[in-house]
């Protein structure tokens, strides 16, 4: 068997599942706890923080409900759920602490749902807005 060598610039090109033959120099089959960055080349993943728990109910979190996230900058993240009930609560990602939504509508029938998958979010600039795809507004 003949020796293959070849250099490689970086490995910054992410995974591919395609066969060796079709792959970019830079692209890898598989990658574990690694990031590929065009400015810093190949660098450990970030690792995770634990805040607190959102799921034991002491957060008023229920075991059911639609979850989103909404990431503004490094000071400003938060994770939320639209309960089957139709309230909705957020939590602060950095210090894992409840924060007020004000609901302006005055009641929470039209967030009420059956199926989780029924409730659509979507962030645009400082807004998450809010989608009951089984009900025509």
């Amino acid at each position: 068997m003949a020796n293959i060598t070849q250099t490689i610039p970086n490995l910054s090109s992410g995974i591919s599942q395609q066969p060796d033959e079709y792959k970019i120099p830079g692209q890898v089959k598989d990658m574990v706890n690694a990031f590929p960055d065009v400015s810093q080349g190949l660098t450990k993943r970030p690792a995770g923080k634990f805040v607190a728990s959102l799921s034991d109910g002491s957060n008023n979190s229920t075991t059911n409900g639609r979850w989103f996230h909404y990431y503004r900058d490094e000071n400003e993240q938060y994770i939320g759920q639209i309960a089957r009930d139709g309230v909705v609560r957020m939590w602060d990602c950095l210090t894992g602490a409840e924060k007020t939504v004000v609901n302006a509508i005055g009641n929470n029938t039209y967030l009420t749902h059956t199926g989780d998958e029924d409730i659509q979010t979507r962030n645009l600039y400082d807004f998450t807005y809010l989608n009951y795809r089984s009900i025509t507004t």
